[in-house]
Order: structure tokens, then sequence, then C-alpha cells
């Protein structure tokens, strides 16, 4: 017979050699069973999960490559019911297909093979997963009171914040305040305080030669050091990081644990936002002075408050930015046809290409002269959905390439039919282009 092995452990053991993981001990012992019935195991189909939690199922490559090979083998060894998951539902499923393949589960720990053939057999293993998701959730509880106590105290819990260091002390580790970061972080929230936007701010941080009089000004002429690279980090600052960094309240003085919780729905982790979370009081390891915080959390609410939205909720338009904008109209110019942001060509309204256009239709306005400007805005914008049927039916210029957005335009304007006219609706804080 052929057999398979998988493994599973959720705990990290980077620390430990290759020979003492869990998931090495598994794998040998499984081979030795197999050996022992006289099965045949070939390394391509030893399946292991490292630190995967047996909430997961969605992500977790070893699993989903065993299930998509079930017709390779005739039989899966691993330790216990466990390994394959800790939630009653998911681990059903995932056996229910096993059985449906023809395929065996054989535990090495009890040196039996599992049953799920009658209802007496599904409702014991249903049992036995009870037991296992069970005791997932106590482990889960023991360790967030654990932490709750080191946060209740002031003490890091865990994880890497931009602008400190943590340093070890007795029996926990406490947070330091990096003095070279921390001048970064100044840096950026007094060029927010200024008026100047997220990405101008970061492609400030990057070296962006067109910043050089901001990188002088607020950053000493020299770009800090870009952030790390790895998993979850791009190597380089982004809009998205300056953002988390201005409503971060650790540079205020306050450390908040517990403000998300990792849930598992649907057989994957999903994090919510609670309503209640501690906050601890550090004020020590403030880094924003109380004035500039002050200053720029004023300016957070007003950007906010500014936005326009629409009938529905959603969010429309755009606040006042602080400081001018490098293109006319930007950030305010919509497609009728579709609703989405229109791009600048860098080509002026009055030459023979126009200086904006719909990435998504290809739509464009072909001189300035074509602009009206109403007052009317009641008109409801249509549907994605409706985008399509209204460039097939009232216009016959062919969509362009989404595989060629460099050359969108151009694919564009080479075609015989002609272009169509827009009006431009103006409002207060917000303008659209619809087509006629």
């Amino acid at each position: 017979m052929r057999a398979a092995v998988y493994a599973r452990k959720s705990t990290d053991d980077d620390d430990k050699g290759e020979d003492n993981k869990s998931v090495t001990r598994q794998v040998d012992h499984a081979r030795a069973y197999a050996s022992s019935k006289g099965w045949e195991v070939s390394d391509d189909l030893v399946f292991t999960d490292d630190n995967v939690s047996g909430a997961e199922f969605k992500n977790r490559p070893g699993l989903l490559r065993m299930l998509t090979r079930l017709r390779e083998f005739d039989v899966i060894v691993m330790s216990e019911l466990s390994r394959l998951g800790r939630d009653q539902v998911q681990t059903a499923q995932v056996l229910a297909q096993v059985e449906a393949a023809g395929v065996q589960v054989h535990f090495y720990l009890t040196k039996e093979q599992l049953r799920f053939e009658t209802a007496v057999d599904r409702f014991l293993v249903g049992a036995v997963s009870f037991a296992a998701e069970l005791e997932r959730e106590k482990a889960g509880q023991r360790a967030r009171d654990a932490l709750l106590r080191k946060a209740k105290a002031g003490h890091s819990t865990g994880g890497l914040v931009y602008g400190y260091d943590r340093h070890r002390c007795d029996n926990h580790t406490e947070w330091r305040i990096n003095a070279e970061q921390a001048a970064v972080i100044v840096g950026i929230y007094s060029c927010y305080r200024d008026g100047y936007g997220h990405a101008c701010i970061a492609k400030t941080l990057n070296g962006v030669p067109r910043y050089a009089n901001l990188l002088a000004e607020y950053f000493n002429g020299v770009a800090p050091p870009r952030p790390r690279q790895g998993n979850r980090g791009t190597g380089s600052w982004s809009a998205s990081a300056i953002y988390e960094i201005l409503h971060c309240e650790r540079y205020g003085g306050i450390i908040p644990f517990g403000e998300y919780r990792t849930v598992y729905k649907g057989g994957t982790a999903t994090t919510v936002r609670q309503k209640e979370f501690l906050r601890v009081e550090r004020p020590e390891l403030r880094i924003v002075p109380e004035p500039l915080w002050a200053a720029v959390q004023a300016r957070l609410a007003a950007v906010r408050a500014s936005y326009l939205r629409t009938q529905g909720g959603k969010l429309f338009g755009r606040p006042e930015r602080g400081t001018t904008a490098r293109h006319l109209l930007s950030g305010l110019l919509h497609c009728g046809a579709c609703g989405a942001s229109m791009t600048a060509t860098g080509v002026p309204l009055e030459a023979e290409q126009p200086g904006a256009w719909c990435p998504t239709t290809g739509a464009a306005p072909t001189s300035s002269a074509a602009l009206a400007t109403t007052a009317n805005r009641s008109r409801r914008r249509p549907s994605m959905g409706s985008c399509s049927t209204r460039s097939s039916t009232k216009s016959s210029h062919p969509m362009p390439s989404a595989s060629s957005s460099k050359k969108r335009w151009s694919s564009w304007r080479s075609s015989n039919a002609p272009s169509p006219t827009y009006a431009l609706s103006c409002a207060p804080s917000a303008l659209r282009c619809s087509a006629n």
C-alpha cells in the first residue's frame, strides 16, 4: 500500500535543532509506523504544516496539497486527530473528503485506524474533535491572560514598533525609545502638521529628488533607513505606513493592548476590532511632544470631517489638502460612465490629446472647449455593471487592452470613430465628468 504522512504543529520551535522539532519527530514516527505495516512512503508524499493553528484550514499548504493528491496513496499516517485540525466542523469536512476518496487514516500513537463510516463512528470522531477544539480555546485564553498581565504593567507583549527597541529585563521585556527613529517620527508629524499628505511624506523619506527641499527642512537632508523588508514589509516607505504612524497612540505615550483580536471563521483567521480594549499610559515613552501631537490630531479630525459622502454613505471627493495640488482637478475628476477617478496624461488640455482620461473605459475629454460647467449634480452615476453596456451600445470606440495600461490612450486615439463629448459638473469640493 502507498502511504502518505501528515504532520502539523502550532508552536514556534525555531530556537531548537532540526532533529528536535515537533514536525520532524512526527514524520520520523509516522515513517516507522508505516514501515512496520509494510507500507511504502515516498518523500513527495510527506506533507507538513509548521507553525499553523489547528483552526486554520484555508491557509495550510501541506493539508491542501495532500487533499489534492488523495488519489496517489491509500492511507494517511499521523500522530492523532488533533494534527488534522482543532475545529469540529472543518475537521469533519476534511475527513468526509478523505473518506469519499477511499483513503484510510491511521494514528501511530494509538496504532488504530480511524473509522468514519457509520453514525456512531462520526459521533465518536465529533467528540474527539470537540475535546481538541476546547483545548485550543483554553490554551488561547491562558495565553491572553498572561499577555494581559504584562500589558497592564506597561511591558512589551511582543511585536515590533517603529521608534522603539525591546530591552530584556529580569522576567519581562521593556520598551526603549530609539533616538534615531524617534527623530524620523517627529519629522513625519511636523511635515503633516504643515499640510503635506501621506504620499508626499513617503516619497520624501524614500529620497525622491523632487522632494529634496522637504527632506532638507524636516529630516536634515538625509533620507532615513528604509523599513525592514520581509513577509509584511515592502522595503520602502509607503503612504499606508505614514497613515499608521500618524494614528499610532504609542507616540503620544499610550500603550494599547487587545484592540484587535484574531478569530477563526469559515476555517481561516479573521481580525476583528474590539469595542473595548486596554490603554496604559506611559508618559516616559512619549516621542511626539504634546503641542505637535494635538496639532496633527486636529488636522486628522478636520480631514475626516471634510470628506463628502453620497446618499449611501460612500466617500466622495476629497478634503482640503493644506498644500497646492500638482495637477489641476487632481482627485476631483471622475468618469460619468463608471465612476472611476480620471488619470492625468501629462498633456495640457489645449493639445491634440486631452490631459485626462478614464483608465477603465478609456474615455477622455477632447479639448477644453468640450468641458461645460453646470451646477446640476442630481444625476445618479451608473454602476460598473452598466459601464460596459453603455460603452458597447452608445459608442463605437474599441476598449483598450487591460494588459497594456501605458498604451491605452494611444489605442483609443487610433480609432477612426469620433471622440465622445463630456459635461463637467461642479460642486464645492468635487467635480464629475459625465459622457453625453
